[in-house]
């Protein structure tokens, strides 16, 4: 009797179990020179999860942003496309929470601790509140 309950309890936890992680609309892998990175955080704008130590990752999507995107970690960059683009982030392919999604995204190890960076911004002032004073201040 004492085998029955427990094998009960092990069955229904794994019922759980599989039912959370099928309930994952958007996955994926991350990895790096074809080895997974692990604790990588991703996100769709709202919900955000990190990677595990084989570079999987799963989230629940309201898909409402229309897109999936990763932070890059140190020592890491992303892959580039046409010389230009960073491939940090993927467009959805569907609006419809139902459907399922799979986005992987690949990076390359480099040597970033020396870097410059470039801030651009384009202040819109229009002489209201004195936002001219504030900017100038």
């Amino acid at each position: 009797m004492k085998h029955k309950s427990l094998l009960t309890i092990i069955v229904g936890i794994l019922l759980v179990a599989s039912s959370v992680v099928s309930a994952q609309n958007i996955t994926g892998r991350i990895t790096a020179n074809g080895k997974p990175l692990s604790g990588v955080a991703v996100s769709d704008g709202c919900e955000i999860t990190q990677t595990d130590n084989d570079g999987h990752y799963a989230l629940m999507s309201d898909k409402r942003n229309g897109y999936v995107f990763y932070t890059i970690p140190s020592g890491y960059e992303p892959e580039v496309k046409d010389g230009f683009s960073p491939q940090f982030w993927h467009r959805l392919n569907s609006v419809n929470v139902a459907d399922k999604e799979v986005h992987d995204f690949r990076l390359k190890k480099v040597n970033n601790r020396k870097f410059r960076f470039i801030v651009g911004s384009d202040a819109h002032l229009a002489a209201r509140s004195k936002d001219v004073q504030q900017f100038s201040d």
